[in-house]
């Protein structure tokens, strides 16, 4: 996806010329993983930029909201553990099922 505008860009009507003239132009050539044709992407550098940080922004918030679910499902974890070893240490008449063996030390 190029995107070099120079028929919109004010900085262009300044300088004149050609595209190639501008200090944000920049040309990029790609080549497909799977072999296929080389593929030429002209680009304007502020244009790509905030592209790029879009897209990473997005990324970021997708890990943060990945990292919250694993401390929120670790802390639920850490609680019934806690409650657990206080029910041993009061020795309470506790009775684990297979079930609850599962979950402890995953065998039956």
């Amino acid at each position: 996806m190029d995107t070099c505008n120079y028929k919109e860009c004010k900085l262009f009507d300044l300088l004149g010329g050609t595209p190639e003239q501008c200090p944000n132009y920049q040309e990029m050539w790609f080549t497909p993983s799977d072999g296929g044709k080389p593929i030429l992407v002209k680009d304007c550098a502020p244009r790509r930029t905030f592209l790029m940080i879009s897209e990473l922004h997005q990324r970021l918030i997708g890990v943060e909201k990945a990292s919250e679910e694993d401390r929120n499902s670790t802390s639920r974890l850490a609680q019934s553990v806690t409650l657990l070893a206080q029910a041993l240490d009061n020795n309470e008449n506790v009775r684990l099922t297979i079930n609850d063996r599962i979950l402890l030390d995953g065998t039956k």
